[in-house]
Parts: C-alpha cells; sequence; structure tokens
C-alpha cells in the first residue's frame, strides 16, 4: 500500500502542466495591468507633448494682429490635435475645454505680446495646463482596483516674441 504512494510522489510527469495551470491567471492579471498602465504613461505623454507644443507657439506668438482669443484657441486645438486648424483628438475624448490658458497678467496676450524686455525685472511667461480623466483600458477597473482618475500635465515657457 506504501508503495503506491511512494510511486506516486515520485512521479513528476504533469508537474508542468500543473504548475503552468496555477502561475497563468496571475501572469495573465500582471500582464493585462501592464498594458492598462503603460496606456496611462502613454496617454500622460503625449497630452505634454500637446501641452509643451501651445505654450511654445504661445510663446512666440504676436496676439497683436488676430487677437487673444483667436491664437489661444489655436494653441488649445495644438495641444489636442496637434494642429492649429482643429481635427482628431491625440487621446480619445480629450477636448480643447480641457486645455487651460495663462500668462504672467490677467490678460495671457500681455504676456505673449511681441515685445521681450522685461516687465519690473520679471520675464513675462505663458502657461498651458491641462486636467483630464483617465478611463484606462477597463481591465484594472473590471477587477474592482482603483486606477489614476486624472492625469494633471503642465507647461511654461518664457515669451520671446517673432
Amino acid at each position: 500500500m506504501f508503495a503506491v504512494f511512494r510511486t506516486l510522489r515520485d512521479d513528476t510527469t504533469g508537474a508542468a502542466l500543473v504548475e503552468a495551470a496555477l502561475l497563468a491567471p496571475l501572469l495573465i492579471v500582471i500582464g493585462f495591468a501592464t498594458m492598462d498602465y503603460a496606456t496611462f504613461v502613454y496617454q500622460r505623454h503625449v497630452m505634454l507633448t500637446g501641452v509643451r507644443d501651445a505654450a511654445r507657439y504661445l510663446a512666440r506668438t504676436d496676439c497683436s494682429g488676430s487677437g487673444e482669443a483667436t491664437m489661444i484657441l489655436n494653441a488649445k486645438n495644438l495641444a489636442v490635435t496637434g494642429q492649429i486648424s482643429g481635427g482628431t483628438s491625440r487621446v480619445q475624448a480629450w477636448t480643447i475645454a480641457n486645455v487651460q490658458v495663462s500668462g504672467t497678467s490677467s490678460n495671457p496676450c500681455v504676456a505673449m505680446a511681441a515685445y521681450t524686455t522685461l516687465r519690473n525685472g520679471i520675464p513675462s511667461l505663458v502657461t498651458v495646463q491641462s486636467t483630464f480623466s483617465y478611463t484606462g483600458l477597463g481591465f484594472v477597473t473590471s477587477l474592482g482596483l482603483p486606477i489614476p482618475a486624472q492625469i494633471s500635465v503642465q507647461h511654461t515657457e518664457r515669451v520671446i516674441g517673432q
């Protein structure tokens, strides 16, 4: 009788299959969670690139020709779509309403004036920032785990004019 137990104990056929069956669900969860996190990092990078492009655009723009509202709309379009004229969003569901523009004065266009001299020893600055609700791929939330709810990016440029 003990010989049967000894035979089963020493038998290693199928051990790899049992180990794989135990580890496969864990590895699948880790893989999908990694893809969800990578998507978060990628979307943040794309948003940061867009906000940086918009701040650089405004730092080199003279608002006196076309007006503050047009230049700010162009910058927001550039941030979200990569084009001044608008188009498809770089990040799904990210809109120009998520982008805010500010300058060193109450009127952002004053900070973006064509002159590049220092006012009272302080350089003119323009800041573009955005906050966006990240929804993810859905895998992490389907497990009931929390995901980062907001992606916040900001970029400030010194105004250098045209």
